[in-house]
């Protein structure tokens, strides 16, 4: 081999070399070809492979996942048609399907297949085959959509799919994008994608420090709970209390517009055609012996659209009296409610001739309202709140005597209204059948008894499985405000649990422009002014606490504050005991439920229970009672006592043995969980020793 100088070498062939290379040459290049043609084929078939075992993994996923979407929905539809009443979800669940997790973590994992299966859906185009039983599975999980209870689970599922699939499907994509810029190495994009995965970490971080619980064992004036040393049911504050941080962020009443249904279309939805030409009708009475199935709230609900009257050809009779509530529409067709309650001067030589002289006080007012804790009381009714705070070190004047009383410790017996209203106006558990409603002693006593419950039905709640009636006997009312929450306006009985309208609303409540709480407290201010001269009790039944943001229930405040300044400047409330209680704590399971809150778990146990009194008495044990561990029992004995006197109450016969007179001493060395049977071996109870 030559090599020039200062240049590239060169190879010098001889002829016959030069030959031999040539032909070589053509040879090598028809190898190459063919070698770059393998080349360019390899990604190919490398790829075909890829591609057939990717599709044969979606088709194992999509199958896996249509699967198990079949079989929890079977699982959901076999439970739905077991049947539980709404509220009793936890009990039916142990009974009837022992080896599965509660329905609301069936419903989460079914958020995610369905999720999954829709992802896998976009990937590849979906087949007859897939298609049939992806009908199934979603048939079984919501053909039953008929309300949000366990019984017609579909609205309930359809909300946690949503909520979660949601949730899945974001956190899915966000991490996907994230793994490709950090692959692909986009800086930018990274940073402001891990500070997305890092925000809420941090704002957790921020709310827990803005979410301390230092209020919450504090009571209406700086008062607070004490854990006497003899008590074995201590109470401690929740570790956080991030419910309050959110209070008021979720309040739809100021962020949308508030429905309010008043038209007569709406109205005479289930009434018959006749009404099409009225503009006029009266709301039937709910309070008539010859009722029977009037406890029966699915007889209730159609009981008042079948009543309804027709007062543009109306004719009063001493069996037929003209309604005290009335709906007209205008020309518009829009509603307008009248209230004119009648004294009844029969029933007043009645109870006069069984007065007991003896009774603690001639007047109750008890003010209940559905799923508010004391914390969340103080929290949303500081109006309510600032009027009892006032009382808490008695006030005389005139040789009259106020005073308040709050009760740090009153525990619930369950989760559900219809387990706290059995032995707090009964007397009895869901498991006896001895309870009498409280006010058929007060009839017996001379008291004349008014009621008023914005919710279509009789009891104070939804009996739709008859719990009530088997267990306990309800007493009709002298006088019952139901039937115009039973208008569709406000009420369909079709849609129970709307979130929209009615006693579960996420608004605030409207009928016929007005809060539904107005018509309540106008019935009760005419009861209170016709029957002046009378011993009375009047029970208001409030349903605004019952819903899932915790925020409908500070509507309540104004009125219900209106009410009580009222009435304390006319002297109505002289010689009275008014008692405002609940039942247990927000309970509904979503928005705080879901995040599983502390104080939300904690505050289910502890509603607000407050006394007023407007008479000089001996308050000596209702002041130690304040921290003593009490439940709904004790709330029936102290009726009972307040009815009947100090010398009947020892011997009454029906008196309660579960529970004590908060007008007496009560042993707390004997009280904790394990003297309840409701509390015994649950996780309910909020008791240490």
């Amino acid at each position: 081999m030559l090599y020039e100088k200062n240049s590239n070498p060169q190879i010098k062939y001889s002829e016959e070399e030069k030959i031999n290379t040539s032909s070589n040459s053509i040879l090598y290049k028809e190898d190459k070809i063919q070698l770059h043609e393998a080349k360019n084929n390899l990604p190919k078939i490398i790829n075909t492979n890829k591609e057939n075992n990717i599709e044969k993994l979606k088709n194992k996923n999509l199958n896996t996942n249509i699967f198990l979407l079949n079989i929890f929905g079977f699982i959901l539809y076999i439970i739905s048609l077991y049947g539980c009443h709404s509220g009793a979800e936890n009990y039916c669940v142990t009974t009837f399907l022992k080896i599965f997790i509660i329905l609301g973590i069936l419903d989460i994992i079914d958020s995610i297949i369905v999720t999954i299966t829709l992802i896998l859906i976009i990937w590849k185009k979906i087949d007859l085959y897939h298609l049939f039983y992806l009908i199934i599975g979603y048939s079984l999980l919501y053909i039953y959509d008929n309300g949000s209870n366990f019984n017609s689970h579909g609205g309930f599922s359809m909300l946690i799919f949503g909520f979660f699939g949601s949730i899945i499907f974001i956190l899915s994509n966000h991490f996907v994008l994230l793994f490709y810029s950090l692959i692909k190495r986009k800086i930018f994009l990274s940073i402001i994608l891990i500070l997305i995965t890092l925000f809420p970490f941090i704002y957790e971080i921020y709310v827990l420090q803005n979410s301390k619980c230092d209020f919450w064992d504090y009571g209406l004036n700086n008062t607070k709970l004490i854990n006497y040393n003899n008590s074995i049911c201590k109470i401690k504050k929740p570790p956080n209390c991030k419910m309050y941080y959110y209070l008021g962020k979720f309040d739809l009443s100021q962020k949308f517009p508030v429905n309010n249904y008043n038209k007569k279309k709406t109205a005479i939805k289930y009434l018959n055609k006749k009404f099409n030409k009225s503009n006029h009708f009266g709301y039937p009475y709910t309070n008539r012996d010859h009722f029977d199935n009037i406890f029966d709230n699915f007889y209730f609900h159609d009981f008042v659209p079948k009543n309804m009257i027709d007062m543009e050809n109306f004719i009063e009779t001493k069996e037929n009296p003209t309604p005290e509530i009335t709906v007209k529409f205008d020309e518009n067709e829009e509603g307008t409610i009248s209230i004119n309650l009648k004294r009844n001067e029969t029933l007043i030589k009645e109870r006069k001739k069984l007065e007991n002289n003896n009774s603690l006080y001639n007047n109750i007012l008890i003010i209940f309202t559905d799923t508010n804790s004391r914390p969340h009381f103080i929290k949303s009714l500081k109006k309510v709140s600032s009027f009892l705070k006032n009382f808490l070190i008695p006030i005389t004047i005139n040789n009259k005597q106020y005073s308040s009383y709050e009760f740090f410790k009153f525990h619930s017996l369950g989760a559900y209204t219809h387990i706290n209203i059995q032995p707090m106006f009964y007397g009895n558990s869901m498991k006896s059948n001895k309870g009498i409603e409280f006010i058929k002693y007060g009839k017996k006593n001379g008291f004349i008894t008014g009621q008023s419950y914005d919710h279509c039905a009789h009891a104070l709640y939804n009996d739709e499985k008859n719990l009530g009636s088997k267990y306990v006997k309800s007493e009709l009312w002298d006088h019952e405000n139901i039937a115009m929450f039973c208008d569709p306006n406000y009420y369909d009985k079709k849609f129970s649990s709307a979130y929209n309208r009615g006693p579960s609303s996420f608004f605030k409540r409207i009928l016929y422009n007005k809060l539904t709480i107005e018509y309540q407290i106008e019935y009760l201010k005419q009861f209170w002014d016709k029957y002046f001269d009378m011993k009375k009790i009047f029970r208001l039944g409030i349903m605004m606490g019952h819903e899932d943001s915790g925020e409908v229930i500070k509507y309540l405040d104004d009125p219900l504050s209106n009410l009580l300044f009222e009435f304390y400047n006319k002297n109505f409330f002289d010689d009275t005991l008014i008692i405002l209680v609940s039942d247990h704590g927000l309970h509904l399971p979503r928005l705080y439920g879901w995040l599983a809150y502390k104080n939300f778990i904690y505050e289910r146990s502890f509603p607000h229970f407050f006394i007023f009194s407007g008479k000089k008495i001996d308050n000596f044990n209702l002041l130690l009672n304040q921290n003593k561990m009490i439940t709904p029992y004790d709330i029936f004995n102290t009726l009972i006592h307040v009815i009947v006197g100090n010398e009947e109450y020892f011997k009454f016969e029906f008196q309660c043995d579960k529970g004590e007179s908060l007008f007496n001493f009560i042993d707390e060395s004997k009280r904790d969980c394990n003297f309840y049977e409701e509390l015994r071996n649950n996780s309910f109870c909020k008791c240490y020793k």
